[in-house]
């Protein structure tokens, strides 16, 4: 689903949290298309705030960029 909104133009912000381990996963994607949307360029992001969390972690947040 977040692929599809994302190729509609309806996210407008990305805010990713990025902790300091590891699970093992597969590498799993935010967005991922799956079969069934058309193959579209790829939105771009430009970096709004970076927050240092306690832990070690980071809040990273990106605005889209128009065009």
């Amino acid at each position: 689903m977040s692929a599809s909104l994302l190729q509609s133009g309806l996210i407008d912000e990305l805010s990713i949290l990025v902790a300091p381990m590891v699970d093992g996963g597969d590498g799993a994607s935010l967005f991922r298309r799956g079969g069934i949307l058309p193959v579209a360029a790829p939105a771009a992001f430009k970096l709004k705030n970076v927050k240092r969390l306690e832990g070690d972690g980071l809040w990273l947040r990106y605005l889209r960029q128009e065009g």
